[in-house]
């Protein structure tokens, strides 16, 4: 592995601590979301078509018709099963052949319930263990338990919605996008995520239930003002800012990478690689970033290759660079050590920065006196 002397503050706190993240908010005054402690998902196979054997219960005043709510229950997980593929969490080929394990979001929806369903969901309804399991709480929304071991790749156990009249104030789950909402949530935990604030899986869901009839983006999707998973290998391009406050030009960096001023700077982006691995068989460098920084001036296109050849740390880390300009808080980023190919083919040393709050991206190059400057730095674009 190469030998980085470049020294960013963004890599100081990749290395010093890791964004923590709380998994318990439960009581009436957090949102009324779950206390929950993540586990493994539940459902996970070889075999790429197997389904949730899944049944369901419904309370008299839960004020949804049983179709209605098993359409929208089959909805939330089929959202969760193309969010893994789009995210590339979870790579199907066209001829899937097998080879590593599957996670199950297909639901076999079951006439009655028996015993033999892997997972009973209950929209208000109660038992012996819906009522055991709810003691836990103060005013849950909803939450899930498992009953079956966590080493079990295939498990069992159920889901709870409350009903309307047990989470008063909020809506009834006919308005808006509230029981798809709630059901993502919920889904997501089946599928072994924790909570994070900025994405469907915020411990505090149940704010957004509280009051409004109207629809919630931030309840039709996973991802919301921050991005659950970043897609490191998905290709996008980034528009580049030409004036970042007093800390950034780009005709600085323009003539730090070509030793020239530029002529009337129109634009930079940056075009990240789309990569794609149709037989699931990730290579070594499949989740690091690279493609091109483009600057352009009245005398054409200047591109520069970028990549990145190992990563300071594989979670969400806070990278102080990324204030949100709204708030007087950080957001959340990922740093990647790489090289970038300049027009006289010197290769030189660069941080990337990847933000997952603001969707930024940067990139940074160490000068002859080890002081690293800012190339490239887009614009939040949420």
């Amino acid at each position: 592995m190469k030998s980085y002397s470049l020294i960013h503050r963004g890599v100081l706190m990749a290395i010093g601590m890791g964004a923590a993240i709380s998994c318990y908010a439960g009581v009436e005054g957090s949102g009324g979301a779950d206390t929950y402690a993540p586990t493994p998902a539940w459902f996970m196979s070889l075999d790429a078509t197997k389904r949730i054997r899944t049944c369901t219960q419904f309370a008299p005043d839960f004020g949804v018709e049983r179709s209605v709510g098993e359409a929208t229950l089959t909805e939330a997980f089929k959202k969760w099963g193309d969010y893994l593929i789009t995210k590339r969490i979870q790579v199907l080929p066209r001829n899937y052949i097998g080879g590593h394990d599957i996670y199950a979001t297909q639901l076999e929806l079951l006439t009655n319930c028996d015993g033999s369903e892997d997972l009973k969901v209950y929209f208000g309804a109660k038992d012996a263990r819906v009522l055991a399991a709810k003691a836990k709480y103060v005013k849950p929304y909803g939450f899930v338990e498992r009953t079956s071991g966590p080493d079990q790749d295939w498990g069992k156990g159920f889901m709870y919605i409350a009903t309307p009249a047990e989470i008063a104030p909020s809506p009834a789950w006919t308005t808006g996008s509230h029981l798809l909402g709630i059901l993502l949530h919920e889904a997501g935990h089946i599928l072994g995520n924790s909570h994070l604030d900025g994405t469907v899986m915020a411990a505090d869901i149940g704010e957004h239930l509280k009051y409004s009839n109207e629809r919630d983006y931030r309840l039709e999707g996973i991802d919301g003002d921050r991005e659950l998973r970043t897609c490191i290998e998905c290709g996008r391009t980034y528009e580049g800012m030409l004036v970042y406050g007093n800390t950034y030009s780009a005709e600085t960096a323009f003539t730090t990478l070509t030793g020239k001023a530029p002529r009337e700077l129109t634009g930079v982006r940056f075009i990240k690689k789309n990569k794609v691995d149709l037989d699931g068989r990730h290579g070594s460098d499949y989740n690091l970033p690279e493609g091109k920084l483009i600057f352009t001036d009245r005398s054409g296109s200047h591109s520069f290759a970028v990549k990145s050849e190992s990563s300071v740390s594989t979670m969400s880390i806070q990278v102080p660079l990324f204030l949100r300009r709204d708030a007087a808080t950080y957001s959340y980023g990922r740093v990647f050590l790489g090289s970038l190919g300049s027009q006289n083919g010197e290769v030189r040393q660069i941080v990337v920065n990847v933000n997952t709050n603001g969707k930024a991206f940067e990139i940074l190059l160490q000068d002859g006196n080890h002081v690293p400057q800012t190339l490239f730095i887009s614009g939040f674009s949420n």
